[in-house]
């Protein structure tokens, strides 16, 4: 099949293509879902999910399994890319010479393109995780299942985004080369996401668990600001990678977001006074 402009032939794959096909068809799904009040179980969703006998674990515990693993999964590659770790060698030494030989292969022949994929998706994982641990504030509960049904999607995530790119490490580079430029996008939705996140975490002062209607940075604009920026991270992946793979995980972040801030937009109408209800989900002015 031929490649698309700015894209890399379709990984020739059917685990690939079929984790493709399932991040296509939920992101229309999970947004749904979240616009219309089944809601993942986290954050200001979780306590409604304590009240019907889920299992539930502390925020905190909850929100870092999320991350942790898919943040492990993409430093390990990173420091085997880069020679820090000798993991075709561990590879071996449990039987699997095949996948050994693959990576060792695969890694030879890229270029710089696989180890910007790999640390944009480290750095990612990482800072979420250390936001969790020193950031964030939390007062409640977390869904046991949806925090190993989340923490699950991100390590696939992480793993087959790496193996779309290892399978086109021998082909030539797309027209546009957009990996630097990726690269730029990357770091700017990264250090918004953040900057949003820290405004969250002192909008309340020690021990307040009420909530309030946050103001500063891009909140004049958005509901969720730190949504919109997170979208623009995976933008900048995408841009690095340039796989068809990278894409449908911009479309599956941008739908489920979307439903996210649709939820997050009615929750606070309905239990913060004074909130703002001009504030856009994701685009400002039309929706």
């Amino acid at each position: 099949m031929a490649a698309l402009p700015g894209l890399f032939p379709h990984a020739d794959s059917i685990v690939v293509k079929t984790m493709e096909f399932l991040l296509a068809f939920s992101g229309p799904l999970q947004m749904y879902n979240e616009a219309t009040g089944k809601n993942m179980g986290y954050a200001k969703f979780a306590s409604a999910l304590g009240k019907d006998n889920k299992a539930m674990v502390p925020s905190r515990v909850g929100m870092l399994s999320i991350y942790i693993v898919a943040a492990g999964l993409a430093s390990v590659f990173l420091a085997y890319a880069v020679g820090f770790l000798p993991l075709s060698s561990l590879l071996e030494s449990i039987g699997a010479s095949g996948a050994a030989s693959f990576l060792d292969q695969a890694v030879a022949a890229s270029d710089d393109r696989l180890l910007l994929v790999a640390a944009a998706l480290s750095v990612h994982f990482v800072k979420r995780s250390v936001e969790v641990l020193f950031l964030h504030r939390f007062s409640g509960s977390m869904s046991v299942g949806d925090a190993v049904t989340i923490s699950t999607s991100y390590s696939l995530q992480v793993v087959l985004l790496l193996y779309s790119q290892l399978l086109s490490a021998d082909i030539e580079a797309p027209s546009p080369d957009t990996k630097y430029l990726g690269v730029a996008v990357f770091l700017i939705g990264l250090t918004g996401n953040f900057y949003h996140h820290w405004i969250l975490a002192n909008l309340r002062k020690d021990g307040q668990k009420k909530y309030v209607v946050p103001h500063g940075g891009l909140f004049g604009l958005f509901v969720c600001p730190h949504y919109v920026f997170e979208v623009i991270d995976f933008v900048g992946m995408a841009l690095i990678s340039q796989t068809v793979y990278g894409w449908c995980m911009v479309s599956f972040a941008t739908l489920y977001l979307t439903g996210r801030g649709i939820a997050t937009k009615n929750w606070y109408k309905k239990n913060v006074d004074g909130f703002p209800q001009q504030r856009s989900v994701i685009l400002p002015g039309i929706f």
